[in-house]
């Protein structure tokens, strides 16, 4: 391993997780308005009490923050490490890996988004279709927003495999064409 390489990998890393953390606890102390928000729809739905009803959207807002920090603090931890330990040089360099980075995490902070503030259940239950709810036998006559949140999900993934392929190769490129 280059120390440069490392040194370049735990400054990304650290970049990276003061982000998620940012966004993380912005989530974690914003639970109480989304109780506020949801509670009464709650109550009255399931005829639980105001207590009950905001423990519960409170409990599910910081699981779904909670989620979102250990998935991208896994995948942030695996991607600098390999990017560490193959790149070359200064690995913070190639502007093409970072964009497709920050892609890969905006994808994932909207599939967050849309679990945690509950924008979308299926796009079906917005719009006047003959049935109501995601049916797979109707999957043609009424795409699902599950369907558009689960690809979006693959697509972070892919974005962060292709970013971390990119940075290595371009950072080898540069650092053998240096030497």
């Amino acid at each position: 391993m280059r120390k440069s390489a490392v040194n370049s990998a735990t400054f990304g890393f650290l970049i990276c997780v003061a982000f998620a953390l940012v966004f993380y606890t912005f989530l974690y102390f914003n639970a109480s308005a989304q109780a506020d928000k949801h509670a009464a729809d709650i109550m009255s739905t399931f005829g639980d009490s105001e207590a009950l009803a905001r423990t519960g959207v409170i409990a599910d807002a910081r699981w779904v923050a909670m989620e979102f920090l250990k998935l991208v603090l896994s995948l942030l931890t695996v991607y600098w490490l390999a990017a560490g330990v193959l790149g070359r040089g200064k690995i913070l360099r190639p502007k093409s890996a970072n964009v497709l980075l920050v892609l890969a995490i905006a994808c994932l902070v909207a599939v967050t988004l849309n679990r945690y503030y509950f924008w979308a259940e299926t796009y079906c239950d917005v719009l006047p279709y003959p049935h109501e709810g995601f049916h797979i036998t109707k999957i043609y006559e009424c795409p699902s927003s599950q369907i558009f949140y689960s690809s979006l999900h693959a697509l972070a993934i892919l974005l962060f495999f292709l970013s971390l392929l990119l940075r290595i190769v371009l950072s080898r490129k540069v650092y053998y064409k240096e030497k």
